[in-house]
C-alpha cells in the first residue's frame, strides 16, 4: 500500500534517517546542553557546504593508486596513465583491479564483467578495459529464476576478448562467490552506481 502511494521504499523509509540520527549522536561531545550542540554542529555543517567550492562536488571520479607500465597493449599505449583503483562519484562505489571483491559489474546491457585496467588518456575520460563473462546458467529455478533478482552462476574460464566500457555503461557492483575452480556465484548488488 506504501508502495502504491509513495513509490519505492527510499522513498519513505526510516534507514536514512536512523543513520542521520547516529551522526547526530556522535557529533554530541558534552552531555550538558545536547539539544543546542546538535543545532550548532548542523548550523557549521550547513555553513560550511554552503562556502565549499562547487568543483569538489563535481562528477569527475577519483583515481588512486598508478600503475607503471612501459608496454603499450591495443587498448592503451605508453603516454596512456593506468590506476588500480576508482572510487565513482555520487555513489561512492569503488572499482579495485587488484581486490577480487571490488572488480566485478553489470553494464547497461545486462552483461557481467571483470575489471582488467583502469585506464585514463589525455583529454578523454576514464575508460575501463573488460573481459566478459560468456556462460552463466541460473542458480535457481524455485520459487522464481534467479535472474530476476539478479543471481548467476558463472563459468570463470569462459570469457570474452578484452573489450573498453565507459564508466557510463556501468549498471551495477556485483558480489563475486567462488564455489570451485572453474565455478562461481555472482550476484549484482542492485544499486544505481
Amino acid at each position: 500500500m506504501f508502495v502504491l502511494k509513495h513509490g519505492k521504499l527510499d522513498n519513505f523509509s526510516c534507514f536514512r534517517y536512523e543513520n542521520y540520527l547516529q551522526d547526530l549522536k556522535k557529533s554530541i561531545k558534552s552531555i550538558k546542553y545536547p539539544l543546542q550542540e546538535i543545532f550548532n554542529r548542523i548550523l557549521e555543517s550547513q555553513k560550511i557546504s554552503n562556502e565549499l567550492p562547487s568543483q569538489l562536488f563535481s562528477p569527475i571520479p577519483s583515481l588512486c593508486n598508478e600503475i607503471i607500465h612501459r608496454i603499450p597493449l591495443p587498448f592503451f599505449n605508453t603516454n596512456d596513465v593506468l590506476f588500480e583503483k576508482i572510487i565513482l562519484p555520487y555513489s561512492n562505489t569503488s572499482i579495485n583491479i587488484k581486490k577480487e571483491k571490488d572488480k566485478y559489474l553489470m553494464l547497461t546491457n545486462s552483461k557481467i564483467v571483470s575489471v582488467q585496467h583502469i585506464i585514463v588518456s589525455q583529454n578523454k575520460p576514464a575508460c575501463l578495459i573488460v573481459k566478459q563473462f560468456l556462460s552463466f546458467s541460473e542458480f535457481t529455478t524455485v520459487p522464481l529464476s534467479s535472474f530476476k533478482i539478479g543471481v548467476y552462476i558463472i563459468d570463470t574460464t569462459k570469457m570474452s576478448e578484452l573489450f573498453c566500457v565507459n564508466l557510463t555503461e556501468i549498471k551495477y557492483k556485483c558480489f563475486f562467490i567462488r564455489l570451485s575452480n572453474n565455478l562461481a556465484l555472482i550476484t549484482s548488488l542492485n544499486h544505481a552506481v
